[in-house]
């Protein structure tokens, strides 16, 4: 039998959801073949979904015992001891990466060396931001503590998030495009707390850390009612935008939960679907980078939001937010629990795996429902 085209199969039943046959045909390839790392590996990942995490992590173990020192494995690795929330083991495998090795090998041929780790060593670091949008917003918190040894702190970045990860604490600038006599070494972003070895639950929830300028437009308040932000959909590109996203139509219970006014904090893909609901203003013609939605999350009394870069940039402001979960969460939320040692004003809401958006949503209707009667515009100031 060909192990391969069991795994297929595997994989086929996996992109229609059906994670239990999917995870026995796995089975079934590994058994064939128990010495092939990407059928462990694959396999893994299927367990995952099931949320057997410990499970997952020894075939992880496993195949990296099969092919040591394989930078995929490495991370797959990595990032399920992130989930498990062993952060120190998880940072320091996930320094394995091919894409940090790849981005300071690049750098370091146009002149700028990667950082030795010795904070003494520099006066001046580019600290380069990496994967998603959120990735940079949640690992910026970090400049502060490279400030406060006396270094000076340069972001590169995208231009959309160039404003907003200016005002991080300890940045000194964030930049598009840099000299490299400007700096004397790099490092990528999603390095640095274990580079600093600050990979606790201290170290990981800093309160606000960003300070966006003031956006220009005003959100009115009107008496006795709450703001609440929303955002329902994230880059379509992402490899798991399909647990991710939740369509428009399913968050109807929140919003018609009375008392509130809800503004749309969508933009790009998605953003359209909203149009002509009565129920939601859309705030897109008032954003054009991350500093001015974040200047405009400043201004509500609640964010409710799927995992996307909405979560973190109201984390790292210290407002008020829920995030809404697939049973399979990214490794930063863990996999229990309503908090996260990343954001203390964050609330994690988790669909259970029987659960589909429009079955979870009116659950999270009833409790939005309980906060309004609870809210005080005092309070809110």
């Amino acid at each position: 039998m060909d192990p391969r085209a069991w795994n297929q199969l595997a994989l086929v039943e996996a992109r229609q959801s059906r994670y239990e046959s999917a995870e026995f045909l796995s089975k079934v390839a590994t058994l064939i073949e128990p010495g092939a790392a990407d059928l462990l590996v694959n396999r893994g990942n299927l367990v995952r979904m099931l949320g057997r995490q410990e499970q997952a992590l020894s075939l992880f173990r496993w195949a990296q015992t099969v092919r040591p020192d394989d930078p995929e494995i490495d991370v797959a690795a990595a990032l399920q001891l992130l989930t498990l929330g062993d952060h120190e083991a998880g940072l320091e495998l996930y320094e394995h990466r091919w894409s940090r090795r790849k981005s300071l090998e690049g750098l370091a041929a146009n002149g700028v060396p990667a950082w030795d780790g010795d904070v003494g060593s520099v006066k001046r670091i580019l600290c380069v931001s990496e994967q998603g949008a959120g990735d940079a917003i949640q690992f910026v918190r970090y400049a502060e503590s490279l400030n406060a040894a006396g270094v000076e702190v340069f972001v590169y970045c995208d231009d959309p998030l160039r404003r907003l990860l200016a005002s991080a604490k300890g940045v000194a600038r964030a930049t598009t495009r840099f000299r490299p006599r400007a700096v004397d070494a790099a490092e990528m972003i999603m390095s640095l707390p274990y580079r600093l070895g600050m990979p606790t639950d201290a170290d990981m929830a800093p309160g606000r850390y960003l300070d966006p300028p003031a956006h220009p437009y005003r959100i009115p308040r009107r008496e006795g009612r709450p703001r609440v932000g929303i955002c329902w959909a994230g880059n379509p590109n992402h490899r798991r935008d399909q647990q991710r996203s939740c369509p428009f139509e399913d968050m109807s219970p929140l919003l018609d939960v009375d008392g509130i006014d809800f503004y749309a904090l969508q933009v790009g893909s998605g953003a359209d679907a909203a149009e002509g609901d009565p129920r939601i203003t859309g705030l897109d013609d008032r954003i054009s980078d991350f500093a001015d939605t974040a200047g405009l999350i400043d201004q509500l009394d609640l964010v409710i939001t799927i995992d996307s870069a909405v979560a973190h940039m109201a984390g790292a402001l210290d407002r008020p937010c829920w995030v809404l979960l697939h049973w399979m969460a990214d490794w930063r939320w863990g996999q229990t629990g309503a908090t996260t040692v990343w954001y203390p004003s964050v609330r994690l809401e988790r669909r259970a795996m029987s659960q589909d958006w429009a079955s979870f949503m009116p659950g999270i209707a009833a409790r939005l429902a309980a906060w309004r009667d609870g809210w005080s515009e005092d309070a809110a100031g």
